[in-house]
């Protein structure tokens, strides 16, 4: 039995800031957030509540990063 978590490419892209490239099957990982977050922003255009709790969750961390990365800077 494998002790060591599962870590995906996306999660590789995210510990390493995006300085790095992945690429699987051909496609850039990076993708795969951009979908989400455009399943997200659909859901957000039918009314807020329709939205549910998974995507949510998800525009609220990537509010909170978007706002750690503004005061970093």
């Amino acid at each position: 039995m494998d002790l060591l978590p599962k870590i995906n490419t996306v999660d590789i892209r995210r510990l390493c800031g995006d300085q790095i490239k992945i690429k699987k099957k051909g496609a850039d990982v990076g993708s795969a957030d951009q979908r989400a977050e455009e399943a997200a922003q659909k859901e957000i255009k039918k009314g807020d509540k329709d939205v549910s709790d998974a995507k949510s969750r998800f525009l609220e961390r990537k509010r909170m990063r978007e706002e750690k990365l503004a005061q970093m800077k």
